[in-house]
């Protein structure tokens, strides 16, 4: 009498060796973010060219905005972190710059991001003619110091004056270009619970506070008596404060 069972012993291998040949082919969808920068006072109102109270007598308004970050890196929930991008521009008034494309690794929980603000050495002295001008360390982008010969890291300009007196002729105009090495911010955990990758695109909103800047976790700053930061000797108290103000702002939503 014929067995029926090595017959089927050969389907069940047959089947089991298919469907591991599908896993194994199974195409893996890369994950990203796209981190868009948008500037609030208090976390709410947009802040970017309108007039925002930071304090019960002065306004300003910020109508520059250029930034760089670096050393980007997701940390996962075991605290491991994963290197993402090296350095990236933002600039509220180009629109090739207005937001960052950035590529998850695979098969990670993350739960936030961990940022520096501005270069490090090595990118700072960057020669930006090496560059073409759609980079964002060229010249084009207007945050490089030839004198200095290094980069601006924030360019945040303006103007400020007495409550609802912005627009008339007594506006103080505003410029803080902190940058050089000594003023690199560096570790700036962004929490966020990104989770796993599911193959596709979630866009992460990146706020800056804009009212932090003045009233921030390095003091307070007025923008009618301390309105200005470059690279001089004198401005780099100032610069530091401003920087670490601008840094302690920002959150990820």
């Amino acid at each position: 009498m014929k067995t029926w069972f090595p017959s089927v012993g050969l389907s069940l291998l047959t089947l089991l060796t298919m469907a591991m040949s599908c896993e194994s082919t199974k195409e893996v969808k890369d994950s990203f973010i796209e981190i868009v920068p948008e500037a609030t006072f208090g976390g709410t109102i947009e802040g970017f060219n309108n007039p925002n109270p930071i304090n019960g007598s002065t306004d300003v308004l910020i109508s520059e905005l250029k930034f760089y970050l670096s050393k980007i890196r997701a940390v996962a929930s075991d605290d491991r972190e994963y290197a993402l991008v090296d350095y990236c521009f933002f600039d509220f008034r180009n629109p090739d710059f207005e937001k960052y494309r950035v590529k998850l690794p695979e098969g990670v929980n993350i739960k936030g991001l961990r940022v520096n603000v501005g270069l490090d050495s090595t990118q700072n002295y960057s020669d930006p003619a090496s560059f073409n001008q759609a980079h964002p360390l060229s010249a084009a982008r207007g945050m490089y110091w030839t004198w200095a010969t290094q980069y601006r890291f924030l360019l945040i300009e303006g103007k400020a004056n007495q409550t609802s007196l912005i627009g008339s002729s007594t506006d103080q105009g505003i410029s803080y270009h902190p940058g050089g090495n000594h003023l690199y911010v560096e570790d700036v955990f962004l929490p966020l619970n990104l989770g796993v990758g599911n193959g596709s695109t979630r866009t992460v909103m990146l706020k800056l506070d804009v009212n932090q800047w003045f009233n921030g976790i390095s003091g307070t700053i007025d923008p009618l008596t301390e309105s200005n930061v470059h690279a001089a000797p004198e401005d780099q108290a100032l610069g530091k404060r401003f920087i670490e103000n601008f840094s302690a702002s920002m959150r990820l939503q």
